[in-house]
C-alpha cells in the first residue's frame, strides 16, 4: 500500500524532480523484497545478493555526483552577489534551498536575509520576525500583497534583491542585474551593465559532464 500510494502520487504530481517522490516506494519495495528473500533457500540466497551488487557497480557511473559542483557554484555566486545587509526574495525551491544551505551549513553571508516568496504564511512571518527583529515585517497577507508591503517598508533601510526578475517594486524603481540577482534601484546605469558583462566573463558555468547529467 505504501509503495502503491507513492507511485500514484508521483504519477499525478507534475514537477520536474518527481523522481525524488518515488524514494519511499523504493524503500517499501526493498523491505518487501527482504521479507520475500528470507523465505528462499539454497543457491538463490547466494546468487541474488551477487546480482544485486553487480547492478550497483554497473549503474554507479550513471548516478554518481562526484565532481558535480553546479549547485554549489550557483549558490555561492547567487548569495555572493547580494549587497551588504540585503533582503533577498527567492522564487522557487531551488533558490531557497541553496541559499538556506549556504547560510545554515557554510555560514556564508549572515548579513543577508533570505525570504521565500512561496512560504508567506503566519508561522513563516513570525519566524522571520523572531530572527530579524530589526526589520519592519508587514502583517500576514497574500503573497502578492505582502511582498510589495515588505519592499515598501524595508527598502529605505536595506537593499532589496530578487532571484527572478519579478516586477514587485514601485514604478519608480528598476530591476538592475547585480551578479545573478536583480536588485531594486532608481535606474539602470552603464556601470550596472558593465558589471554584468564582467560577471559572465568570469562566471563558473556547468561542465560538459554536468550538462549531460
Amino acid at each position: 500500500w505504501m509503495a502503491g500510494a507513492c507511485v500514484f502520487f508521483a504519477a499525478l504530481y507534475k514537477v520536474i524532480d518527481v523522481d525524488s517522490y518515488l524514494i519511499p516506494a523504493s524503500l517499501a519495495l526493498a523491505v518487501a523484497a527482504g521479507v520475500g528473500f528470507s523465505t528462499w533457500h539454497g543457491r538463490a540466497r547466494v546468487v541474488l545478493p551477487i546480482l544485486a551488487l553487480a547492478g550497483v557497480a554497473a549503474g554507479w557511473t550513471s548516478v554518481s555526483l562526484r565532481g558535480t559542483t553546479i549547485v554549489r557554484d550557483y549558490a555561492r555566486q547567487l548569495i555572493g552577489a547580494a549587497p551588504a545587509r540585503a533582503i533577498v526574495l527567492s522564487f522557487g525551491d531551488t533558490e531557497t534551498h541553496v541559499l538556506t544551505y549556504e547560510q545554515a551549513v557554510e555560514h556564508a553571508r549572515a548579513d543577508v536575509i533570505v525570504v521565500s516568496a512561496n512560504e508567506i504564511a503566519g508561522w513563516y512571518v513570525e519566524q522571520l520576525a523572531r530572527r530579524h527583529p530589526d526589520v519592519a515585517w508587514p502583517p500576514t497577507a497574500e503573497a502578492d500583497e505582502w511582498l510589495p508591503a515588505l519592499i515598501g517598508g524595508a527598502r529605505a533601510a536595506r537593499p532589496i534583491c530578487l532571484t527572478q526578475p519579478v516586477p514587485l517594486g514601485p514604478e519608480s524603481m528598476r530591476l538592475v542585474p547585480v551578479g545573478l540577482l536583480y536588485c531594486l534601484a532608481p535606474a539602470l546605469t552603464p556601470r550596472d551593465l558593465q558589471r554584468s558583462v564582467d560577471l559572465w566573463r568570469a562566471a563558473i558555468t556547468p561542465t560538459d559532464a554536468e550538462r549531460a547529467l
